[in-house]
């Protein structure tokens, strides 16, 4: 058997170092972004876990202080909601009666100047 011997131009020895230099910097750019990641998730999820832990507490605090309110029957409530649409009525009939009487008003003056 006989050896091959390839020759190699020194551009492509240079060349392929480049390519190889450069492929090390581009992986290295690459765990420096995956590290940098994974330190910012890290971070997110133990502000998350914080600030769940401080809305349990506020939910619990609020909890509290509605036990302490006093009860409302709710008959009573719903005689307030009756009552508020009477007021309203009453409202309504009032804005119609003023309405008629500015009305009124109106015709008065045009038949003054006409």
């Amino acid at each position: 058997m006989s050896e091959l011997y390839t020759a190699f131009d020194l551009r492509a020895i240079t060349e392929a170092r480049k390519n190889l230099l450069s492929a090390q910097l581009n992986t290295i750019e690459i765990l420096r972004v995956i590290k940098s990641y994974k330190e910012m998730r890290k971070e997110e999820l133990n502000r998350k876990r914080d600030m769940q832990k401080k809305l349990n507490k506020l939910k619990r605090e609020v909890d509290g202080l509605i036990k302490l309110l006093p009860k409302i029957p709710r008959e009573k409530k719903k005689k307030e909601k009756k009552e508020t649409k009477k007021e309203k009525k009453l409202k309504i009939d009032k804005l119609d009666q003023e309405l008629a009487e500015i009305k009124a008003k109106l015709e008065e003056l045009n038949k003054r100047f006409s």
